[in-house]
């Protein structure tokens, strides 16, 4: 098979630096499934996202595109259901206003996160 699955041997394939605005959901030419969330200014700078194989895409339960550097998914297993964060932090020269609403925004995720 073609796609994710070959290249890189795995079903879920988080991602960062993605540099797409705005936020949404691409079927891709291999049937995987693309989620992206970006900036809202329509520059394309950071942006957080998931490729979801053909395998697994159906497992999707929810996701939520909260920033530019932060985003979870969640997916349905047989055993347990399964929440994955997607975090891009800036770099310890950023501005402490922006290191400071990433770690807000990654505190306010993992309280909301169902158990």
């Amino acid at each position: 098979s073609s796609g994710i699955n070959a290249e890189y041997g795995t079903d879920v394939l988080t991602l960062t630096e993605t540099h797409r605005p705005g936020t949404g959901v691409v079927v891709l030419e291999n049937g995987s499934l693309f989620i992206n969330s970006g900036r809202v200014d329509g520059i394309r700078r950071q942006g957080v996202g998931v490729v979801l194989s053909r395998r697994v895409k159906n497992s999707l339960i929810s996701y939520s595109p909260v920033s530019e550097r932060v985003m979870w998914f969640r997916l349905h297993s047989r055993q347990v259901n399964v929440s994955v964060v997607v975090a891009y932090a800036p770099t310890e020269d950023a501005e402490d206003a922006v290191k400071s609403d990433f770690y807000n925004q990654v505190a306010g995720v993992m309280d909301e996160l169902p158990r």
